[in-house]
């Protein structure tokens, strides 16, 4: 098991937004997060990576607990989070910003680069442009290559589709899927398009009111008629 959360219960300051949330996250597997806006979806994710305290409850990571635990240090055990928004550096280049995340570890290796540019072809022809000039969905690819460049065993993804023509909603986590079959690394997805989503996961969670309402197989959910009744 990669990543595991035991009834954690957090917020922002007097304000309880998970109220005891429990899920499990195994080495290789692409998990679905899914439920309405408000129920503590992306709360969970910054918790989870460090971003936001835990008032009870444990975070484990490879089998060691992380609770508490700096964002930068987690990220140096592979576990990157590719917020809402794309998290990239928007006055860089598509070169620099990827070689700035790999010397985060040390220094940009060549190899993982052009193994981010056999991903993404379009940011090879586009590496010397701003990133900030690129389409949304050049930039979620970058922001997806920026975090590859840490070389991570678990990406937790916050809505990689949101705001996205629907042709790039499906080419985006079409390589959510090609990096966990290339690069093996775990996955743990939010995602506003429930139905690509769960066409992507193996296990699925549904969120409801800062709570695991359901687990199940993804493709058992795409199977019921009561779907959007979960939520």
């Amino acid at each position: 098991m990669i990543l595991e959360a035991l009834d954690l219960v957090a917020g922002y300051g007097k304000k309880e937004v998970l109220h005891g949330v429990s899920l499990r996250v195994e080495a290789g597997e692409i998990v679905g997060l899914i439920g309405h806006n408000g129920a503590g979806k992306t709360t969970l994710l910054r918790v989870l990576f460090g971003l936001l305290p835990v008032q009870r409850g444990e975070v484990r990571y490879a089998g060691r607990p992380i609770t508490g635990r700096r964002p930068a240090l987690n990220v140096k055990d592979g576990l990157s989070f590719v917020p809402q928004g794309h998290g990239i550096f928007t006055d860089l280049t598509v070169r620099e910003n990827l070689e700035l995340g790999g010397h985060s570890l040390g220094e940009a290796d060549p190899d993982r680069v052009a193994a981010i540019y056999n991903l993404f072809p379009i940011l090879m022809g586009r590496r010397d442009q701003r990133a900030g000039t690129l389409s949304g969905g050049q930039q979620q690819m970058l922001a997806l290559g920026l975090a590859l460049m840490l070389r991570p065993k678990l990406l937790l993804l916050d809505e990689p589709s949101l705001g996205l023509a629907p042709i790039l909603v499906q080419r985006v986590l079409e390589s959510v899927v090609e990096i966990n079959r290339r690069f093996g690394t775990a996955v743990l997805l939010v995602e506003q398009n429930v139905k690509q989503a769960l066409r992507i996961a193996g296990r699925v969670y549904v969120m409801k009111v800062g709570q695991i309402s359901l687990e199940d197989q993804a493709a058992s959910l795409l199977e019921r008629s009561d779907l959007w009744q979960l939520f």
